[in-house]
């Protein structure tokens, strides 16, 4: 899998050389298709630990924690008003 990755870079970059004729464009392209692979396999495994494992890369609050409400008291009622 990692050879098509490097042999697709390959291309992008000798195509868009060849379109250019710039070497610094081309290394340019090179740097933001690795950045980019790196992202979204940072977001895929992260993704593939949350589906299979059950793993929550971060805490899901509802609004009201993360508002600070003090919605809901001992008994119940709420502190909105409509």
């Amino acid at each position: 899998m990692r050879l098509k990755i490097i042999v697709l870079f390959v291309i992008i970059c000798g195509g868009t050389y060849a379109l250019t004729k710039s070497l610094s464009i081309a290394a340019g392209v090179a740097i933001l298709l690795y950045v980019a692979d790196s992202l979204l396999a940072v977001w895929a495994d992260r993704k593939n630990r949350e589906y299979f494992s059950g793993d929550k890369a971060t805490t899901n609050k509802s609004a009201d924690d993360t508002e600070g409400s003090n919605n809901n008291n001992d008994n119940g009622e709420t502190d909105r008003t409509v």
